[in-house]
């Protein structure tokens, strides 16, 4: 029997049919009526084979959309584990992942986040692919993206830590169901990003590619997280008609005005255009969403704010060129200060590549943040002859960056042209992170990177940033670069340069340092740097990229050889980690009372919890067991060794009584075999 239609979703998700399912029978959600989903219309499809042996309820969820699509539970665990959601097993596929989640506080653990990080991680990937039958990798086609890169993005935006910052930030009624919420808009605006680089024509996505587009996303946590979070509760359904100029002025007078004449983007007269940012669920800067009603009232309110002294209008507008009314029309120069400033900088330093009028047409044309532009083609004209300096009231000289020297003012050196278009991204020119530092390499650059295509250099200017890179510029430092060991400076030892560690105080980050030097094992003079910092990096290391090379085999979990990734700042198959990634090392903390999952897993690692009936204690805290005031004698002593410090026995708490090395009287069982 065919049911198309089921009972509408209560608030909990739950919904019924009129008859009763049969064996084999699908359940999917409708296409055209999917609901919402964190303050949005949700895009995804789930599914779920119903079996006569199913117990009411059911849960449809991702994971089981992977078995409906006719994937093997064994194979969707395997797949799981690969992508690093451990400790799974064929039943969790069947269940909630948000079972007792929703409302709670206080301590989280990754395994209480597990289920629900893995059917995450399979929804983005569906929704990013936009692949909704995905059943087996073996047999599938290639993907944009791969399952395992968007699981990484999953676990860095849903996970105790991140949960511990919005608590932090947010206060203590912060739950994981709010948490919850703000991961899946953070995995939305992931998967819209990556389908966009698809459509511009990418067939794959690089990893490197998604790592920037998840730290972008995970940037804005704690607005998306405040933007319904209200301290306590998260707010309630809007009731009668929305108040558009509280939520302009809320969320959108931070970049947008009605009806001023500043060099941000004015809406008055716009309503029309609310719908395309917004409609269909799509969310426009920062996670920000509005629901239908709203996208209705903000409409009708812009397209009120009209009147004859709006410069919007058209008529009376100071910046239409035709001089109405009694404000005469904008000169080129200022209709530039009013909408390119905010982000192309003065015009004096204006960083448009294409300055003619047609170039400036077809940018507001073709790129979505300019959509909003409103101007004439006289105002356009005007604006390219105040950026090629043929305005009425042109500069007294010509543009210091053209490379030609023209007028009165030289040209610019190449430190100089750094500091103009490289420092805002790149640091100063001593610190810069530039890589490859060739002209050929920072051409590459500009042409490649999306963020830099609006910089007009010409190859002699490119050739002064990279002569200045590389210190030979046309008025070199008094000695050649400390960091080659040439030159009449010697090679600097660590603390020459930065503090001892660096301190964030002294021009370079401090990141984790601090947390890592103060333990016995590593210390802060140059024999603990040299724990990651070896000396066959020295010759290299003032090149404004972080050298880390982990001392022969020291640090190698069982996992294999301890490694760093510049790209995320994190370090994997590091002993003392328990060969787990690890957080990151700018941004990223361990709670080391509670987190111990972060070190400690059922992994095969040389610390891993694996022993005895551990595995049956998944669901349970560490510290249930163990006590963390005897965890700390000498729990973090010789970091380079596989062995234990203490005898793990020493650990238990007041509530394990009698442990003989193989049963145990304890408050959960009485005795049991261990």
């Amino acid at each position: 029997m065919i049911q198309s239609t089921s009972s509408p979703s209560d608030a909990n998700g739950a919904f019924a049919f009129d008859n009763a399912l049969t064996d084999g029978s699908i359940i999917q959600i409708k296409n055209t009526e999917k609901g919402q989903h964190a303050n949005a219309p949700y895009e995804g499809v789930i599914k779920r084979q119903v079996f006569a042996g199913d117990s009411e309820p059911v849960v449809v969820s991702p994971l089981t959309t992977l078995l409906a699509n006719g994937m093997a539970p064994s194979a969707v665990v395997q797949m799981l584990q690969s992508a690093g959601f451990g400790g799974l097993s064929v039943n969790d596929l069947y269940t909630d992942p948000m079972a007792g989640l929703m409302n709670r506080t206080g301590n989280v653990t990754d395994a209480d986040l597990v289920l629900l990080q893995a059917n995450m991680a399979v929804n983005t990937f569906m929704v990013a692919n936009q692949d909704f039958n995905y059943g087996d990798a073996a047999t599938a086609a290639p993907h944009p993206v791969a399952f395992n890169d968007i699981a990484k993005v999953v676990k860095k935006n849903l996970n105790p830590i991140i949960y511990q910052e919005l608590v932090g930030t947010l206060g203590t009624g912060f739950t994981v169901g709010d948490l919850a919420k703000t991961a899946a808009i953070m995995n939305r605006n992931v998967a819209r990003r990556i389908k966009e680089q698809v459509a511009a024509g990418s067939v794959t996505v690089p990893t490197t590619t998604i790592d920037q587009i998840a730290t972008d996303a995970l940037a804005d946590a704690p607005t998306i997280a405040g933007s319904f979070y209200t301290g306590g509760t998260t707010a309630p359904p809007a009731t009668g008609t929305p108040d558009a100029q509280a939520i302009f002025t809320a969320d959108c007078a931070g970049c947008h005005n009605i009806g001023t004449t500043t060099n941000v983007y004015n809406l008055a007269g716009d309503g029309a255009k609310v719908s395309g940012k917004f409609g269909n669920g799509i969310s426009h800067y920062q996670g920000l969403t509005l629901t239908a009603e709203e996208i209705t009232a903000m409409a009708v309110y812009l397209d009120s704010q009209t009147g004859t002294t709006d410069p919007g209008t058209g008529t009376t507008d100071p910046g239409t060129g035709t001089g109405g009314g009694s404000t005469p029309a904008l000169t080129g120069e200022e209709l530039y200060a009013r909408d390119c400033q905010s982000c192309h900088s003065t015009l004096a330093a204006s960083n448009i590549n294409d300055r003619t009028a047609t170039g400036i047409q077809n940018a507001i044309t073709s790129v979505s943040m300019m959509s909003s532009i409103n101007l004439s083609s006289t105002e356009i004209q005007l604006i390219s002859d105040a950026l090629t300096g043929s305005a009425s009231t042109p500069p007294a000289t010509t543009d210091p960056g053209t490379g030609t020297g023209g007028g009165s003012t030289p040209a610019l050196t190449g430190e100089e042209l750094y500091a103009r278009d490289c420092q805002s991204c790149h640091g100063n020119l001593a610190a810069s992170n530039i890589n490859d530092r060739t002209a050929a390499g920072i051409q590459n650059a500009i042409t490649s990177v999306s963020m830099m295509g609006s910089i007009n250099l010409s190859s002699t200017e490119i050739q002064s940033i990279s002569d200045a890179l590389s210190g030979l510029a046309s008025t070199p430092p008094a000695t050649t670069d400390p960091g080659t060991g040439g030159g009449s400076t010697p090679t600097p030892t660590c603390g020459s340069c930065h503090s001892l560690p660096p301190s964030g105080t002294d021009g370079f980050q401090a990141g984790a340092h601090a947390v890592h030097t103060a333990l016995a094992s590593i210390g802060t003079d140059i024999t603990g740097c040299a724990n990651c910092h070896t000396d066959s990096s020295a010759a290299t290391h003032i090149d404004g990229w972080v050298d880390v090379v982990f001392s022969g085999g020291t640090w190698d979990a069982q996992s294999g050889p301890a490694s760093i990734s510049n790209t995320d700042d994190t370090c994997s198959n590091i002993i003392c980690h328990g060969g787990q990634q690890t957080p990151s090392w700018t941004t990223g903390s361990i709670n080391v009372e509670s987190d111990c999952r972060s070190c400690h897993t059922s992994s095969g690692q040389y610390n891993s919890n694996a022993s005895g009936q551990h595995r049956r204690h998944s669901g349970r805290n560490c510290t249930d067991c163990h006590d963390f005031n005897k965890l700390q004698v000498n729990h973090f002593g010789d970091l380079t060794t596989s062995a234990f410090e203490q005898d793990p026995a020493n650990t238990l708490g007041n509530r394990i009584t009698g442990y003989n090395g193989s049963t145990c009287t304890n408050s959960c069982h009485g005795s049991e075999n261990w």
